[in-house]
């Protein structure tokens, strides 16, 4: 009966995690009816593109963006700012996020462009596209539009006084060692992206299952299958999580300019966040975000097979990489809380192609840091200790509260990520409050005194490994 009952409350965590897939269907059809609409209004758009030709037509800058928009909230002052010190510039400004009509028409003004219709702020002149902002984005986009703008304004001969040319503005970049000048834009997601993997790779149900597989390996005391089948395990769970995150960001990038997408995916990275929480403090009571009871003893089996008897290296790679998948998915619902909220902060800023998937790789490198030291160090010393009890509700306890801070964040401040030492910020705040909670757990603990079922055995199986 408690099998049934745990593989129930599994498939209602893996639904919970499937739930911004579903929740995204009906903003996708919306997307193709806007993308079908948007064909009607290809003439309108075609008429109402500048004629490059002519010099002496005003640049029009069609500007796109959401209202809770953190990025655009940066870009929009210096659009305003350069049209009304240029003449030659006109900007046209359209909120998408709670407009239909102008969401159909940022549709239909992208599909013109030969793009997709995306993340927001998004910016159209002269037949160029930007997507984003950063600083360096943005000295490219005023070059541009300035250029054009005061050609503009020359060739249709002076009306009034040309504007003076805006004196540079000292960069504020970042100057790393050994690296240069880096944006700070770009050096806050490249910090949230090692923050955020680096938290995720500590993810107890992965460390359970590594830790179990090099346990039943290393009774064959062979140092070259520890690698292999540690090797093995390590790449194929981290080409699976690359394909799960991937797909999440291609579904959110697909819908970004939906302004209540973001807090469909904070409102379930809450709840994630919550689960954990409760998991530190009354672990596996209720819902859990843990490997269900019943899948254990199948993961035991595989673990045992991969040890025991002659095989060659092939199979053994083999057998590990089915093994993987298949825990790859049962352990979903433990690991989809990060990639969501990550995914979303990357599709919220219109970051896409090799730059996500640079970032993608900095995720997966950082993500399995701890658990290439674990293989490490088994085939070095060739002993493993065990994953205990206290490991994986500490572990949730420090998840959980930086899932609930980045939720919160995403929910009310978005703008605070939109820098690093904003990102810095809400993980010291995220670390403060498991620390808080942690004392208060310990204090609890105390003022109750000894617990009448703290038995001997009831603390000789909370010191068994745990997932």
């Amino acid at each position: 009966m408690r099998v049934r009952t745990g593989q129930r409350i599994h498939r209602l965590l893996t639904v919970l995690a499937a739930v911004l897939a579903v929740a995204l269907t009906p903003a996708a059809i919306a997307h193709a009816a806007a993308a079908a609409e948007a064909d009607a209004l290809q003439p309108a758009l075609a008429a109402a593109q500048p004629d490059l030709a002519a010099a002496d037509d005003p640049v029009v800058v069609e500007y796109f963006y959401g209202e809770e928009c953190p990025y655009c909230h940066m870009l929009e002052p210096r659009l305003a700012e350069l049209a009304d010190d240029h003449p030659g510039i006109h900007l046209e400004a359209y909120e998408v996020w709670h407009d239909a009509d102008n969401r159909q028409r940022f549709v239909a003004v992208a599909e013109a462009h030969g793009v997709e219709a995306q993340g927001v702020p998004a910016t159209f002149a002269l037949g160029r596209v930007w997507v984003g902002f950063s600083e360096e984005l943005w000295a490219e986009m005023e070059a541009v539009l300035v250029a054009a703008g005061d050609a503009a304004v020359a060739e249709a001969g002076p009306t009034q006084p040309p504007a003076d040319t805006p004196e540079a503005e000292p960069s504020d970049a970042l100057e790393l060692p050994f690296i240069g000048a880096v944006d700070p834009a770009e050096a806050s997601l490249l910090g949230s992206t090692a923050l955020i993997a680096f938290v995720d790779g500590f993810n107890p149900c992965s460390l359970w299952v590594l830790t179990v597989l090099l346990a039943m390996t290393l009774h064959a005391r062979s140092r070259r299958r520890l690698l292999l089948v540690g090797g093995t395990f390590l790449l194929v769970t981290a080409a699976l999580y690359g394909v799960f995150i991937a797909g999440l960001f291609t579904v959110l990038s697909y819908v970004a300019y939906l302004g209540w997408i973001q807090l469909v995916v904070a409102a379930i990275a809450l709840v994630f966040a919550l689960v954990a929480i409760k998991d530190f403090f009354w672990f596996k009571r209720g819902v859990s975000l843990s490997i269900p009871e019943w899948a254990k003893p199948r993961i035991y089996r595989g673990s045992r097979s991969l040890a025991v008897g002659e095989r060659s290296p092939a199979a053994l790679v083999g057998g590990t990489a089915v093994l993987a998948l298949g825990v790859g998915l049962v352990e979903l619902p433990c690991t989809a809380g990060f990639p969501l909220l990550w995914s979303s902060a990357l599709a919220a800023q219109g970051v896409e192609g090799t730059a996500f998937l640079g970032l993608l790789g900095v995720y997966l490198g950082v993500y399995l840091l701890d658990e290439i030291a674990v293989v490490v160090a088994v085939v070095a010393t060739m002993r493993i200790g065990k994953f205990q009890e206290r490991h994986g509700r500490l572990l949730k306890l420090i998840g959980g509260s930086l899932m609930l801070a980045l939720a919160a964040t995403i929910l009310f401040r978005p703008e605070v990520m939109s820098d690093l030492g904003g990102t810095l910020v809400v993980f010291a705040a995220a670390l403060v409050l498991s620390t808080v909670l942690y004392l208060i757990e310990r204090l609890v603990r105390r003022r109750r005194g000894p617990d009448p079922a703290d038995t001997p055995i009831a603390q000789s199986r909370r010191r068994e490994p745990v997932a």
